[in-house]
């Protein structure tokens, strides 16, 4: 599936992938991203704690058979 490497091999999809942390502008970029090559996603938010950072939960969908879920920690 070509969309899936192409989108695999942005930089941020890979820093993700290394599960390095994110701030909220790269994560409002990679939704941009999506957007923009039209790839269904969801996106889940759990909040801040005392002892945990926020986390979005990222779900790209690109057939009934194939999703992908990416949980990514915001740093702030």
């Amino acid at each position: 599936m070509e969309i899936l490497n192409q989108i695999l091999k942005i930089s941020l999809f890979q820093k993700v992938l290394n599960k390095k942390k994110l701030t909220v502008q790269e994560l409002t970029t990679l939704i941009l991203i999506l957007y923009e090559k039209n790839i269904a996603f969801e996106l889940a938010f759990t909040p801040k704690s005392t002892t945990n950072f926020p986390v979005f939960e990222l779900t790209l969908i690109f057939s009934p058979s194939l999703e992908l879920t990416f949980k990514v920690t915001i740093c702030e």
